[in-house]
C-alpha cells in the first residue's frame, strides 16, 4: 500500500554523487562468511530523489534500482527516509539519515540495512555505511 509522507523539501531532490565507506557489519553466525563480500567496504552511486507528499517520492541509482521512498521525519536540515527491496529471496530493509550542508550542495550521513526474511524473528544482517553525497 501506498504510505503518505512527510513532505520533503526541494533541496533534497534531484541527482546527488554518493560515496559510502562501511563502518559496521553484524550478520547471523551461518551468515558471516559470504555478508562481508556482499556488501563492498566502499560505495559510488548516482542517487535521483524525485517526487511531492501527494504521490510519493522514489529514489532511482545508476545501479538500476528504483524504490518508492517513507520520508519518515525532517528536522531542520536533516531528513529520516525508510524504505526497503527485494534481495534474492530476501528483503533489505534500509534507513538513510541525511544531514544537509554547504547551502544544500552537499549531505553527509548514514545508511543502515537490515537484510530479513519473511518468518525469521530475527535480521541475518546489519550492515552500516556512512554516506557523503555532493550534488550531482
Amino acid at each position: 500500500g501506498t504510505q503518505k509522507s512527510v513532505a520533503l523539501p526541494p533541496s533534497y531532490m534531484g541527482a546527488w554523487r554518493v560515496s559510502g565507506q562501511r563502518t559496521n557489519i553484524e550478520a547471523a553466525p551461518q551468515y558471516q562468511n559470504g555478508i562481508g563480500s556482499l556488501f563492498a567496504p566502499t560505495t559510488s552511486n548516482v542517487w535521483n530523489i524525485a517526487g511531492n507528499p501527494q504521490k510519493g517520492y522514489t529514489l532511482t541509482t545508476d545501479q538500476g534500482v528504483s524504490t518508492s521512498l517513507n520520508i519518515y521525519k525532517v528536522t531542520g536540515n536533516q531528513a529520516f527516509i525508510r524504505y526497503q527491496h527485494p534481495i534474492s529471496k530476501t528483503m533489505a530493509q534500509e534507513a538513510i539519515v541525511m544531514q544537509l550542508e554547504n547551502g544544500a550542495m552537499s549531505f553527509s550521513g548514514l545508511e543502515r540495512i537490515s537484510i530479513v526474511k519473511e518468518g525469521e524473528p530475527q535480521p541475518r544482517a546489519k550492515v552500516t555505511y556512512q554516506l557523503n553525497g555532493r550534488r550531482q
